[in-house]
């Protein structure tokens, strides 16, 4: 967070938190004078949504929610969805048998991720969308959906990228420590991206596998800086 930050207000940086203060707070800047306009809304984007830490050669990773919404005493399968994911479960797998039915739940997830990049300098500057290939490249995923919406409601150039395979096995079905190996070097990128700032756009991040070979293949094409921005973040791997 405090990275973003400081990338995008350049007035500030970051400091350690004093050692009267942690276990309160995690993060500490400094800058001269009141805090400025675009920091405090910048800084309100960040307490409605997630910021994880990106994988390598992605500048930042926003996810609108967790998936589900852990609750003491109840197994992880009896979590009840946010709102977000509610919208991502309803569009990846209640919609199945009618394509039609992914309609709402996507421009629900549209709205709210044209809003971020409404929202966030960095997100704004972006101006090439990239979707990620789906598992079967016989159908259009529900994540190549979203992405596709969000460049033409956004106004940015849409890419698709390419997956190597025609079918692979969805990488939340495999072990962590195999995650990575089995999508290295799947995704490719055909469009000139050279000195152009990328979103990548995804429905669920996992472990983040999927993501940083995403980001590869963008920085492969050409891409100068690479952004990730998810729907929903899963809390179990």
């Amino acid at each position: 967070m405090a990275g973003q930050l400081c990338a995008c207000v350049a007035a500030y940086r970051g400091k350690s938190v004093r050692s009267e203060d942690q276990g309160r707070w995690n993060l500490r800047l400094a800058g001269p004078g009141e805090v400025r306009p675009d920091t405090l809304a910048l800084l309100e984007l960040f307490q409605d949504v997630l910021v994880m830490a990106p994988p390598k050669g992605m500048s930042a990773v926003l996810a609108l929610d967790f998936y589900k919404e852990p609750l003491d005493g109840l197994p992880a399968d009896q979590w009840p969805y946010t709102g977000a994911g509610q919208l991502v479960y309803d569009g990846k797998y209640a919609s199945r048998s009618d394509p039609e039915a992914m309609r709402h739940p996507g421009q629900m997830l549209v709205g709210a991720m044209l809003t971020v990049v409404e929202r966030h300098p960095a997100y704004t500057a972006a101006t090439v969308v990239v979707g990620v290939p789906g598992h079967d490249q016989l159908r259009v995923s529900f994540g190549q959906r979203v992405a596709d919406s969000l460049a033409q409601a956004a106004a940015r150039q849409g890419v698709q990228a390419r997956a190597k395979r025609e079918f692979r096995t969805a990488a939340k079905a495999l072990p962590q420590e195999r995650r990575m190996a089995a999508l290295r070097n799947e995704f490719t990128v055909d469009v000139d991206l050279r000195n152009r700032t990328v979103l990548v756009v995804d429905d669920v991040i996992h472990t983040g596998a999927t993501l940083t070979e995403m980001t590869r293949a963008a920085r492969a094409a050409g891409a100068s800086k690479v952004l990730g921005l998810v729907a929903a973040r899963t809390l179990r791997r």
